[in-house]
């Protein structure tokens, strides 16, 4: 009899769940979170709307909500984990891997490096902000402020492993020269891991405004949900991620209690996944390995290992 039940009655939760899911995202679901800004100006003009476009909207202000709005933690430690463990599959010492990951931001994916162990490890954010705050997080690692199409970020040959994540791959026009650069900064047999999605099935739905992290139900719904809402203490936040082509945009609007917006527009450039496969092998890399994060909730994400 308990074979009988047990499916059924598992299947009806899945598909009540599913639909409460559906309905809440629908009428833009919201929780409280908290922050602390004190003495943080979320204005360059404190009396009127203020808009900011890519590399901009990465201030003193976006430093200390980041985390909260994306929540990293969510992949970040499997994000780790993967590439090292293919490394010891490949007969590598993780005592003797050099990392550097690039975008980043707060920190957390350096943390999570030095943690388990590898000879070293620096992070590189073009944002000075995002860098400090990663420096008052774990202020014994290593961050550095710099631009990844610049070829100087650091010495030709001087590191095993580089890691992308969170979408950076699609977040520079001139892709070229920093994949460019990504080979010249490899040692040779280093290798390359970066985040690349389905462009048109990966849920754009921040983990902070979703009612159940790490679970997607994008096939569920009528249309694709793009939009995301969170309720902060200090302000509404909003989120909305729209695809035209090959080009895309994520729209953020913080309304602020005292009536002030703040608005940010952080633009990508999204190719197919085998164009843009194409274009990285294109620079002399070779396709190593890739791994689906949907057992960890995040369905058409995948990290692509290319070997130098």
């Amino acid at each position: 009899m308990y074979d009988v039940w047990w499916p059924a009655l598992l299947s009806v939760t899945i598909v009540v769940l599913c639909g409460i899911y559906v309905w809440e995202m629908s009428k833009s679901y919201r929780k409280v979170a908290k922050l602390d800004l004190e003495g943080i100006e979320a204005f360059a003009n404190p009396a009127g709307e203020e808009s900011r476009v890519d590399n901009d909207c990465y201030d003193l202000f976006y430093s200390k909500v980041y985390d909260k709005i994306v929540q990293p933690e969510a992949r970040a430690a499997m994000e780790v984990q993967v590439p090292l463990e293919w490394f010891k599959k490949e007969g590598r010492e993780l005592d003797t891997l050099r990392v550097a990951d690039l975008g980043c931001g707060t920190g957390l994916h350096v943390e999570l490096y030095a943690r388990a162990g590898v000879h070293s490890v620096a992070g590189y954010d073009r944002s000075e902000a995002m860098v400090t705050e990663a420096r008052r997080r774990f202020p014994e690692r290593k961050f550095e402020v710099g631009d990844m199409l610049t070829a100087t970020l650091m010495p030709a040959g001087s590191v095993d492993l580089i890691s992308a994540y969170y979408f950076l791959i699609y977040m520079t026009p001139d892709r070229r020269t920093m994949l460019r650069n990504i080979y010249l900064w490899l040692a040779p047999g280093g290798v390359f891991v970066c985040h690349i999605v389905n462009k048109l099935k990966f849920d754009p739905v921040l983990e902070s405004a979703s009612p159940f992290v790490g679970f997607s139900v994008q096939k569920y719904a009528d249309e694709r949900i793009t939009g995301s809402a969170v309720t902060f203490e200090e302000f509404e936040y909003k989120g909305d991620f729209q695809l035209h082509g090959g080009r895309g945009t994520y729209e953020e609007v913080f309304d602020f209690r005292d009536g002030r917006r703040r608005r940010h527009e952080q633009r990508v450039w999204m190719p197919n996944i085998d164009v843009l496969t194409a274009e990285i092998q294109g620079v002399g890399f070779k396709i190593l390995h890739h791994v689906d994060l949907t057992a960890i909730g995040y369905e058409y994400n995948y990290l692509f290992f290319f070997g130098r």
